[in-house]
C-alpha cells in the first residue's frame, strides 16, 4: 500500500486551523475535554436509561403497555450513551484522562 503524502501547503492549513481552534477555547475560556456540560450530559441519558428499568424492577411498572414504553425510552437512553457519551469519548474530549476515554 503506498504511503499516503500531504502537499506542503495543505499541513500548513492543518497547522494553522488547529492553532485557531486552540485560541478559540482560550479566549473563550472553554474547556477541551470534559467539564460539566459532559457530565450532565451522561448522568441525564444514564437516568433515562436505568429509571424505567429500576421502575419496572420495583413493579411500580407492571402493565404490558408501559412496560414497552418504558423499553422504548430505555432504548432512547442507550443509544444517548453509545451517541453523546461514547462519541465524545472517541474524539478524547470526555476526559482529560486518556484511559477514561478508551
Amino acid at each position: 500500500m503506498k504511503k499516503l503524502k500531504y502537499k506542503k501547503d495543505k499541513q500548513e492549513f492543518v497547522s494553522e486551523l488547529r492553532n485557531e481552534v486552540k485560541n478559540y477555547f482560550i479566549n473563550n475560556g472553554i474547556e477541551k475535554q470534559g467539564g460539566t456540560t459532559i457530565l450532565i450530559k451522561t448522568l441525564l441519558m444514564a437516568l433515562v436509561y436505568f429509571v424505567p428499568y429500576g421502575l419496572m424492577l420495583s413493579g411500580i411498572i407492571s402493565s404490558i403497555g408501559t412496560v414497552f414504553i418504558c423499553w422504548a425510552v430505555m432504548g432512547l437512553g442507550m443509544s444517548g450513551l453509545g451517541l453523546v457519551t461514547m462519541h465524545d469519548a472517541n474524539h478524547g474530549s470526555f476526559s482529560k484522562h486518556r484511559w477514561v476515554n478508551t
